[in-house]
């Protein structure tokens, strides 16, 4: 595995907003330094587009893929009639 390296400047700040607007999912990505904003990123967020054959069958495989599930047990994971 790889090294991940990560530094702090005093008085630089960022700040990440991401909202839903007409149905598209939006972010604003501000940077300031010493409380002057001097880069704002916008950006749009499409789906990464998928095969037919990669598409979940149904919530029940989606919810037994997920981590943060399996390793709970306060979903039941039955599938419906």
């Amino acid at each position: 595995m790889g090294l991940i390296s990560a530094f702090r400047i005093r008085g630089l700040r960022e700040e990440i907003e991401v909202y839903v607007r007409d149905g598209q999912l939006l972010t604003d990505h501000r940077f300031y330094f010493l409380g002057c904003n001097f880069l704002t990123l916008l950006y749009v967020l499409d789906r990464k587009p998928r095969l037919a054959d990669e598409a979940p069958k149904d919530m029940v495989h989606l919810l037994q893929k997920a981590p943060s599930v399996r390793a709970s047990s306060a979903l039941p994971l039955t599938q419906a009639p």
